[in-house]
């Protein structure tokens, strides 16, 4: 992510990046809070995360797909993070099933 963060901040483009990895969303979210932070504490900020990976969050959009389809923002605007526990309650859906699964092939006996 910082190389495409980096290479976007030298060229001026934008990139379109689709991802189901929540590390992913928290570098983001770290980059765009160097930002916030560099505004005030450039220096300290530099020394913690290059000035080369900040991210303007007024220039970020995040969505997730529902399951229907249409795209949810999930950038919270007060903050200017993104919510990245909302795939951390897709995968903690995901692991339900799977338990459930579980328990129809392996059947555990209660006492």
């Amino acid at each position: 992510m910082q190389f495409l963060v980096e290479s976007s901040n030298k060229a001026g483009h934008q990139v379109l990046c689709t991802t189901h990895s929540p590390y992913t969303l928290t570098s983001l979210n770290n980059m765009m809070y160097a930002y916030q932070v560099g505004q005030s504490e450039p220096d300290k900020t530099n020394e913690i995360l290059d000035k080369k990976y900040w991210l303007n969050p007024a220039e970020v959009s995040a969505y997730m797909l529902k399951t229907d389809g249409t795209p949810e923002n999930i950038m919270d605007e007060d903050i200017w993070q993104i919510k990245a526990e909302n795939i951390d309650d897709i995968s903690r859906e995901l692991n339900r099933d799977y338990d459930a699964m579980l328990d129809l092939k392996y059947p555990v006996a209660h006492e």
